[in-house]
């Protein structure tokens, strides 16, 4: 599915879902605090939106990794290329996998 072919419900699923699994298995992974872990990447990559996308305001993923609803006037799903919201949370896992390798 394209990111034009998703409902607000949809793109709001996804996060969620993808947030879901990415915390299963940051702790099967032995990260007993990946809720907080993905808290604070959260916060920082909300920053960088911000800094980044003079538009960020109009994308809902924007709006949901900050856990609030989007708006009537937020009209793209995701941030596209590696700003996507499932691409950061690769980058996440990706991230706490390098600080636990010996």
């Amino acid at each position: 599915m394209t990111d034009h072919q998703r409902t607000p419900q949809d793109i709001g699923k996804s996060i969620r879902k993808a947030r879901e699994e990415l915390e299963q298995v940051l702790q099967k992974e032995g990260n007993a605090h990946g809720g907080l872990f993905i808290d604070q990447k959260v916060t920082k990559w909300l920053e960088n939106m911000r800094t980044k996308h003079a538009n960020f305001e109009k994308v809902k993923a924007y709006h949901i990794m900050d856990r609030r609803g989007p708006p009537p006037d937020a009209l793209i799903d995701d941030f596209s290329g590696e700003d996507s919201v499932l691409k950061f949370f690769d980058k996440i896992l990706e991230d706490d996998r390098s600080s636990r390798k010996p």
